[in-house]
């Protein structure tokens, strides 16, 4: 008895040739490696309409360091979609203010942390001050 891959015999069978033969032979099943992907589903189903829309609104952030002088970067300016281009200039000159651009649900948080001593907030606005007045 002949064994072969079922391919083999498949290719056989479509040509019409060795019938006989194909039928008593022994078909190996060929293991053929399948790749699996894995998608996550999002679970839209389970959220109901306003929590979608929250999902899908833009973080407003908000800059609580010291004004920059030149009204570039006035102290409480918000963001929605992105910073101006001399906002983005000013970021590029004097780094430490993007670690003073906060969500504006953390406003009360960072405010606080302005006024105590070594915190990020507070060492990032000294560091800014010192910036603008020459320091570095």
């Amino acid at each position: 008895m002949t064994i072969r891959k079922k391919a083999e015999v498949d290719e056989t069978i479509k040509s019409g040739l060795e019938i006989e033969e194909a039928k008593h032979s022994n078909v190996v099943k060929e293991e053929v490696p399948q790749a699996k992907e894995v998608v996550a589903a999002p679970e839209v189903a389970n959220l109901d309409v306003h929590e979608l829309r929250k999902a899908e609104t833009v973080q407003t952030l908000i800059y609580v360091g010291p004004s920059i002088p030149g009204n570039t970067l006035p102290q409480y300016s918000t963001f929605t979609d992105g910073f101006p281009v001399q906002v983005k200039a000013e970021i590029e000159k004097c780094p430490f203010i993007q670690e003073l651009i906060v969500p504006v649900s953390n406003l009360s948080e960072a405010n606080v942390n302005l006024g105590i001593k070594g915190t990020k907030e507070q060492v990032m606005y000294e560091k800014t001050l010192q910036f603008y007045q020459g320091g570095f």
